[in-house]
């Protein structure tokens, strides 16, 4: 790196920590700490939900998942428009009618204490172990462009993330993220403009060797449940994926329930589901383009291809930007995990368990102290993260996929039957994820079916051992949905698929 490449990246930790003392001053109480005085219009937030969702993983893993798989990946987000479709109409206008912080605040007020603890220990858990391999990538670039060791520049991006997350909470990690996404997306535009201009073929050349090399298939149609990467599985598995991660992933609902209005709430998600498609696609092409760069050949690790393009081809004073940028693609989700966990922790444990016994201690330090000791847990996954030779994006995808169908279909029994009562949808819960690790491993399906398994097997059985009397349904009746939020508007976002698959099909020819 040239001293320009340091000074760009020296800039972007000033400018990020500067920007959240400056918003940190704004937070003065718990409250604003969690949902921002719900102030947000929905722009900030639907760049907040895309920068959350694209972390360094996805900067890194995504052009490696090309290079191997071509466009084919792709189908894993393609049902996100509907999934938004879907979700603007049901399940965040009821959370945000709700008035809740926590989505497992709902979990109890449906159900009971246990169904909510096991939910908050399930996603914490779930959170430390992704967030800690999120961390591993950016810090294994850092390392080999300075010299330092892995560990050394992991600390640093954690305790970068925790010190301005502490700041503000969650107005700090929302206007982060915003710029953070200006960064990532000019890190985009510098890839996919070197990539072309180094490869020695024109456009429509390099469009016939990728087409020639089976890189632009990217619909399957493929029945075969075993298939990687088939329109079906990205249809059904992946989109039960993607409600249960944008419709009941405390994650991404927490920052959405910040907007002003029920109708900021709709258009930052109709936002998302537009340009989180394109963003995905023009990752995927930069690594289809660097398949036909490299000539084929052979990595011993998927994430290494986008890795060695930075290194050896990305022009100098530029190549601070593209760290810089992998840099904000990695603490958007650090902060907004760092945030989330802290929200659950004291809304779902410290104020259900211990708020009374402890007084000498003020909320607000608490939950600052709670944001320091998530983010060093976070750090500890991070220093024991091992390489493997697939896309680290696929594995984390994979190892969700066991647990959010399950998730899904516990929010789903509570909100639209109201037969469901605790110990049915706890069991369920339960034969939920064994269930799917179960068949998965038995079956060899792909994995993105993991999640519609996890789903059904949870509302099968969720549903079947619950035998609750009518006084609990009667007083379980607040809680069931009762209005959807279907809009003609929306219907943009279907038509927006259909148009997508028409693209991608002739590219198939």
């Amino acid at each position: 790196m040239t001293n320009l490449d340091w000074g760009v990246l020296i800039f972007y930790f000033i400018f990020t920590i500067g920007l959240g003392v400056v918003v940190g001053k704004k937070t003065t109480n718990i409250s604003e700490f969690f949902s921002g005085g719900r102030e947000f219009k929905w722009w900030a937030i639907g760049l907040s939900v895309m920068a959350t969702q694209i972390s360094a993983i996805t900067f890194i893993g995504a052009p490696g998942w090309a290079y191997e798989q071509g466009l084919k990946p792709l189908v894993l987000n393609l049902n996100i428009p509907i999934v938004m479709w879907i979700l603007s109409a049901t399940f965040i206008p009821f959370f945000y009618n709700l008035e809740i912080i926590s989505v497992y605040e709902y979990i109890e007020k449906r159900f009971g204490k246990k169904m909510r603890l096991l939910l908050v220990f399930t996603y914490i858990i779930k959170m430390l172990v992704v967030v800690g391999s999120i961390v591993y990538v950016p810090s294994l670039i850092l390392s080999k462009i300075t010299g330092l060791s892995i560990n050394m520049t992991i600390a640093l991006i954690v305790v970068v993330s925790i010190f301005y997350t502490v700041l503000g909470g969650i107005q700090t990690v929302i206007w982060t993220d915003v710029f953070q996404m200006l960064a990532l997306w000019i890190g985009i535009v510098i890839s996919i403009i070197t990539v072309f201009k180094v490869t020695p073929y024109s456009l429509s050349e390099i469009f016939q060797i990728s087409k020639e090399s089976g890189k632009l298939m990217s619909l399957d149609f493929n029945t075969n449940l075993k298939a990687a990467n088939t329109f079906w599985a990205g249809l059904f598995g992946g989109g039960i994926l993607h409600i249960a991660y944008f419709g009941v992933d405390q994650t991404q609902v927490q920052r959405v329930l910040t907007a002003k209005s029920l109708d900021n709430t709709k258009y930052s998600l109709w936002f998302s589901g537009v340009f989180s498609v394109v963003q995905m696609f023009l990752f995927l092409v930069i690594g289809v383009v660097l398949f036909v760069f490299y000539k084929g050949e052979t990595f011993n690790n998927a994430n290494e291809v986008y890795i060695k393009f930075a290194l050896e081809e990305i022009p100098k004073g530029y190549l601070g930007i593209i760290i810089a940028a992998v840099f904000a693609a990695t603490m958007s989700s650090i902060d907004s995990s760092l945030n989330s966990m802290t929200t659950v922790f004291m809304k779902d444990i410290y104020e259900v368990h211990f708020q009374k016994k402890i007084k000498t201690v003020s909320e607000m330090n608490i939950t600052r102290i709670m944001t320091g000791i998530f983010g060093i847990i976070i750090a500890y996954f991070a220093f024991n993260v091992s390489a493997s030779n697939s896309s680290v994006l696929e594995i984390i995808s994979k190892y969700g996929s066991y647990l959010l169908g399950a998730m899904l279909g516990v929010f789903s029994l509570g909100m639209f039957t109201t037969k469901a009562d605790e110990r049915g949808v706890l069991i369920g819960f339960i034969f939920g994820i064994l269930g799917t690790a179960f068949i998965s491993y038995k079956f060899d399906i792909f994995w993105m079916w993991n999640n519609l398994v996890g789903f059904l097997i949870t509302i099968v059985i969720g549903y079947i051992l619950s035998f609750s009397d009518s006084n609990y349904r009667e007083e379980k009746k607040r809680y069931i949905m009762k209005k959807m939020y279907f809009e003609k508007s929306s219907s943009i976002l279907l038509i927006y698929f259909i148009f997508i698959v028409l693209v991608l099909y002739f590219l198939n020819i």
